[in-house]
């Protein structure tokens, strides 16, 4: 049984004719397809032929359509037009679209990095893309993103439209698993005059330093205590790691080094809630987006529960 466009010219010729017609000649044509004016004759001709109908007239100079022409030109750019739109729909289903979140570095490396390979196994057609930052916040308005990781001070904490509390730190002395000696023991808050404590710069980092942590657990010689100060909190953990002192580490963001036994809690359970927590933003339009709100949900599934509790 033939097929129901079997009596369809070829769909090259109708693409060389399409071209010709709008540019109303066949040099024009030849250049714009890549072929030379012999071939782009040679298929209008044919295709004449298979319509039993002149397309052009050759004046002197240039050329017209026919009636029957302009009648097949019309024909010609609506179906192209359907093809184009159907294919253009086909290619998006199948790409994979970019979704970009801001977030301070030390989310960025110690939380969300981790999280993006489970989130894009989930969704294959999604490509998160992560933007670190280490000041100020980012603005929907400046930069070309889907969400944004911000801090708060957790005593003027309120959430707003579009945004959803994330978690809190919840902060703690860690060290190298090798670090405690019976010469130098860390099993009490007071144990810690006895060691090197690694410091986060508060410039970069404004929250809990070493003072105020060793004050508000009521050890009062931390000012005596010797300091090794580092720009970041990834140097900050690093530091730690190679056993150079004890730095104050945030669950949850060194969960995964706590798991590992790359780092350990030497003071057991003792740990304060950060003074800022973090937020989850999106912009208005993004309430409708399926993409979007996936990547949100996933965000906050993932840090239920995590860290101190955000009064």
């Amino acid at each position: 049984m033939p097929g129901r466009y079997t009596r369809l010219p070829s769909l090259n010729a109708l693409r060389t004719f399409e071209a010709a017609a709008r540019h109303l000649g066949f040099s024009a044509a030849a250049e714009e397809l890549g072929i030379t004016p012999s071939a782009v004759s040679h298929q209008i001709r044919t295709l004449e032929e298979t319509l039993g109908s002149r397309l052009f007239l050759r004046l002197n100079p240039g050329m017209v359509l026919t009636e029957e022409g302009r009648l097949l030109l019309k024909g010609v750019e609506a179906g192209f037009l359907e093809l184009v739109e159907a294919t253009d729909r086909v290619k998006m289903r199948n790409a994979r679209r970019v979704l970009t979140i801001f977030a301070p570095t030390p989310v960025a490396t110690y939380w969300l990095l981790p999280r993006m390979p489970v989130f894009a196994g989930r969704f294959p057609n999604l490509e998160p893309h992560v933007v670190s930052f280490d000041a100020g916040e980012p603005s929907f308005e400046r930069e070309q993103m889907d969400l944004a990781i911000v801090k708060r001070h957790v005593d003027r904490f309120r959430i707003h439209r579009h945004e959803a509390a994330l978690m809190r730190d919840a902060v703690f002395p860690v060290c190298s698993p090798n670090l405690p000696t019976n010469e130098r023991p860390l099993s009490e808050p007071r144990h810690l005059a006895g060691h090197v404590l690694i410091q986060e710069d508060q410039q970069t980092s404004p929250d809990i330093d070493w003072l105020e942590w060793l004050t508000r657990l009521g050890v009062d010689d931390g000012k005596s205590s010797r300091l090794f100060r580092v720009s970041h909190f990834a140097m900050c953990m690093q530091a730690a790691i190679d056993g150079h002192g004890v730095a104050l580490g945030r669950s949850p963001l060194i969960d995964r080094e706590l798991a590992a036994g790359r780092l350990v809690r030497p003071l057991g359970d003792a740990a304060i809630g950060a003074s800022r927590a973090y937020v989850l933003r999106w912009p208005e339009a993004a309430e409708t987006d399926e993409e979007t709100m996936a990547l949100r949900d996933f965000l906050l599934a993932e840090a239920a529960g995590a860290g101190a509790p955000i009064d």
